[in-house]
């Protein structure tokens, strides 16, 4: 739903300084940029030369079993529907993904009037 906060896994992240998500082609507030137990990860990036956007062999165990990294957006003001959405950052751009834009929907009325527990205290 537009408002709702959503969390995405994705890799690599930098800051939410550096963070820009699209959603249907409109920013989305970036919230939130988790790395966590990356720092094996990150060091052995760095000391094998590799580029953190590409595959790199000597890290992917390290990297694969301890480094968590997540993104959380909100959604912004969009009609329902199917969208698509990417990422910006330092290391360049992701490829759009498919995401859903849900419609808010009221309660069903049933008629009936409300009984029984009011939520008050009795006095």
């Amino acid at each position: 739903l537009p408002g709702a906060e959503i969390e995405v896994k994705a890799r690599p992240l930098t800051t939410v300084q550096d963070s820009i998500l699209f959603v249907g082609g409109k920013e989305a507030n970036v919230l939130s940029v988790d790395r966590v137990g990356c720092e094996d990860c990150d060091a052995c990036i760095l000391e094998a030369d590799c580029n953190p956007c590409e595959d790199c062999d000597s890290c992917d165990a390290i990297c694969a079993a301890e480094c968590v990294e997540s993104l959380r957006f909100q959604v912004p003001d969009l009609n329902a529907g199917s969208v698509s959405i990417s990422l910006y950052n330092l290391f360049g751009s992701s490829d759009s993904q498919a995401f859903t834009v849900l419609e808010e929907t009221e309660p069903e009325d049933t008629g009936e009037e409300a009984s029984g527990d009011t939520g008050q205290a009795p006095e």
